[in-house]
Order: structure tokens, then sequence, then C-alpha cells
């Protein structure tokens, strides 16, 4: 018990060492930013935190600055803000079993989408649902992940006084003041396109692949999705406080943040928060940087929710990962994407089983067990 007791208090002075380290640091390059604008003989107060305009400052810089906002906000007594610690290849489990990001072209969802809502419609062996806005695929999934690698700050605060203020709609809200009435805690991401690309693994920094980024960052923050779990208890687990039927957004976006041009502030939605937190699988991001093929990426997302050895019919992963070929490409498909999860490590073997006549086609794999990025 005692034990216990000093090792919590030990995590706690950690997290508050942290949390002043990052505060000194951003003041510091606040105080930096100051003295480099203003005039050669203008005095500089040492607190003076200018509005970042963004000209000519590396990436830290236009980090700091913004940094410097958000503890603004919080000596205003608007939020708390505490370093999002701990940050890692942790992946929403519920993103990991439905085939929101499915593993094929825009122009191939064209065709599947629903007339009457334009809303890819997906139905699975958890459950079922809807995803509205843009056709996002495997490469705006890339996107999403680096951006949760890239959190820096977790933030408490009432909806509406959070760095991107949020509302809910009234089959979200619950009592007298609802949800509105309640502090939420959101994890917020502030970074530039650069940092982005450098954390995908692009050799290029140019103008057309940052571009790219920011476009994929719009379409992600377009996107609406709807989530029906088969049995109450997954609904309870993964959607608290959500009513059946409710639809929700993975993350809001503030472009050119505090007026700072080329700076991203993405806050995640609470309830992505909280499968960051108590509902994750760990997704090693050093293998999914190596994929090519886009139904590789959705198997090894898939299968990273999975014991060591596994075993599944193919025209159940088929349908999870959201793969919309026929049967007679199931072999070929599965034999393509496993094999590439061989050749670069994450796979130890796999084979496929049956007939797919009288007996259904199986996968089975086995992973490879020196892979300390799997849970870490």
């Amino acid at each position: 018990m005692e034990a216990s007791l000093h090792s919590s208090l030990r995590r706690i002075e950690k997290a508050v060492s942290r949390k002043a380290q990052a505060k000194a640091q951003a003041l510091t390059l606040g105080e930096e930013l100051a003295r480099s604008e203003a005039p050669p003989d203008a005095p500089v107060e040492p607190s003076a935190t200018p509005r970042p305009r963004g000209s000519g400052r590396s990436t830290r810089q236009l980090v700091a600055a913004a940094q410097l906002e958000l503890f603004k906000m919080e000596r205003e007594g608007h939020i708390d803000v505490l370093p999002a610690v701990g940050v890692g290849n942790e992946f929403p489990i519920p993103i990991c079993r439905f085939p929101i990001f499915p593993p094929i072209s825009e122009e191939k969802q064209q065709e599947l989408l629903e007339p009457r809502t334009n809303a890819l419609v997906f139905q699975g062996p958890f459950g079922y649902g809807k995803r509205h806005g843009p056709k996002v695929t495997t490469r705006h999934e890339d996107v999403l992940i680096a951006l949760l690698r890239l959190r820096n700050n977790h933030v408490r605060g009432l909806p509406r006084k959070l760095p991107i203020p949020i509302a809910f709609t009234r089959q979200e809200l619950d009592g007298a003041e609802g949800r509105a009435g309640r502090p939420e805690r959101v994890y917020v991401t502030l970074c530039t396109s650069t940092e982005i690309a450098r954390e995908l693994g692009w050799a290029s920094t140019g103008s057309k692949n940052l571009n790219a980024i920011k476009a994929c960052v719009q379409d992600l923050a377009g996107v609406s999705i709807e989530i029906n779990y088969r049995t109450e208890d997954l609904h309870q687990r993964y959607l608290p406080d959500f009513t059946p039927g409710t639809t929700f957004n993975l993350l809001h976006v503030i472009w050119d943040a505090y007026g700072t041009p080329g700076l991203f502030q993405i806050q995640f939605n609470p309830l992505v928060t909280h499968w960051l937190e108590r509902e994750f699988t760990y997704l090693n991001w050093n293998v999914r940087r190596k994929l090519v093929r886009a139904t590789s990426k959705a198997l090894f997302k898939f299968l990273s929710t999975q014991p060591y050895h596994y075993c599944r019919e193919l025209e159940w992963l088929a349908k999870t990962i959201g793969w919309p070929g026929g049967s007679k490409r199931w072999r070929e498909t599965f034999s393509e994407a496993a094999q590439e999860l061989v050749d670069v490590g994450w796979l130890e073997r796999f084979h496929i089983s049956g007939t797919g006549r009288r007996t259904p086609f199986k996968l089975h794999t086995t992973r490879a067990s020196d892979n300390p990025a799997d849970t870490a």
C-alpha cells in the first residue's frame, strides 16, 4: 500500500515537473521571439508574449509561440493544460475494427456510397454504421496516425472553454445542463505540415507534399462517423454517453492557428481521447510506414488488435477491413497482403487453408516475437 502511494506520488511529481519544463521552454522561446521582432534599440519586456506571425521562424519557434497561447488560456482560468505524456503507438481499437478508412481508392468508394445520404455504409462482425463526408483512404489514416503521435497537450475544460469550443447535440445531452456543463478532456496537437511529413517519414518536404498533407487534414476534419455496436455492453464500453445513431467527428482543426501561417491546431474529439486512454491497441509505426499495399495496411491494423496466433475466414476479414472485392480474389489479395507483412518482419509466417467451396478460406497468422514497438 505504502509502496503504491509512493509510486503514485512519483508519477504526479514527474508530470508536474514536465509541465513546468514545457512552460519554461515556451516562455524562453517567447522572449527570444519578442527580441527578434523588436527594433534594434527597442526595450523588450521579459514577460512579453507577442502574437506569433510565423514569418521566417523555425517549426520549433512556431509551436512554442502557439504553446504560450494555451498557457495564457490556463492562466486566465479557462482550461487546465498538461503535457501529453506517454505518447507512442497507441491507436483506438474502434477505428481498427470498422472500415472507416477502407483499403480502396476514392473512385471505388464513390461506387459504394449510399445514394440518399452519400455516406459509406459498412456492416461487419462488430456492428454497423456510416461514414459521412470526404472519401478518406489508408493515406488519410497514415496522416491521422501521425497527428496522434504528435499530440503534445492534454487539456481539460468546459466544452465552450476548450481551445476549439465544442457543442453537443440533444441526443448527447443528459440532465439539466448535460455534457455542456461537464468538463471534457481532449488531446491537442500543435504542429506544422513539415512536422507531419517528417513523422510520416517522407524524404521530401516540398510544397507538393505539404499541400497534400494539408488536404488530408482538411478531409479528416470533414469526416463524421456513426457507429452502432451489436450489443449494449459493447456500446457502453466504446461509446459511453452516446445515444445509438449519434454521429461524431474524429477531430477539429484551426488553420493558421493564433495568426501563425502554416500552423495547425488539431483538437481530438473527447471520445477519441477516451479511446486513446482506455480502449487502444499498439500500432507499430515503424512497420506501418514500410507498408505499400493498402490491403496490407488494413490487415496489419486489424491484426494488431488480435493474439499473436490468429485464424479467421477470409470473407469475415474482407467485411471487417472494408475490402469489397469478390470471393474469387480473396485468396490472392490476402496472400499478397500477408506476404508483405512477412517481408517487413511483422509476421513470422502465414498460410491460407480451405478450398473456398466445401470449406471456407481461412487465414492463419503467427506474429514475429521480436517487435518491441508492438507494445510501447
